[in-house]
């Protein structure tokens, strides 16, 4: 069984072995998007009504054109809507994707007679499987640990 190092708080995955931390999540990544597709409607209104062609680049004035700036804004949010739609579904499959990759991999891994284990570079222990675990619970852990320090020492 692969298991995962208890943390320190910050939310840490395990994918095959490896210890990746997750910045942002799926709703953490659609918020930002509809972040961006409100900026780019507020904008739409904000050029609307400062007339900014006119102030920056000495164009005529107009006069604010309510009708037109509420269209661009409807398509602005429906093609928004569409956008967010296509990418939760991107997000979503992709999980399940790597879920199932994930899932594979752990019985390949949980399935081998051989004890695996894989450290990073400062010696801490990162991934177990379940050989390993058997290896450790007949006393022989300790002669592993100190031919593991032995290694990275030599890698120094």
């Amino acid at each position: 069984m692969i298991k995962q190092q208890p943390g320190n708080g910050s939310e840490k995955i395990r994918r095959g072995g490896v210890c990746t931390r997750e910045k942002v999540g799926v709703d953490g990544v659609l918020y930002i998007v509809a972040a961006a597709i409100a900026v780019i409607a507020a904008f739409l209104w904000l050029d609307e009504v400062l007339d900014i062609p006119h102030c920056i680049l000495g164009a005529p004035p107009t006069l604010v054109n309510w009708r037109e700036a509420t269209v661009e804004t409807l398509f602005i949010l429906w093609f928004g809507i569409f956008v967010l739609l296509l990418l939760r579904k991107n997000i979503r499959s992709r999980k399940r994707a790597e879920q199932e990759r994930f899932a594979a991999v752990s019985n390949v891994v949980n399935a081998t007679g051989a004890g695996l284990l894989t450290y990073n570079r400062y010696g801490r222990i990162t991934f177990v499987n379940h050989a390993f675990e058997i290896f450790r619970e007949k006393g022989k852990f300790d002669l592993l640990k100190t031919i593991a320090r032995t290694l990275l020492k030599g890698q120094r």
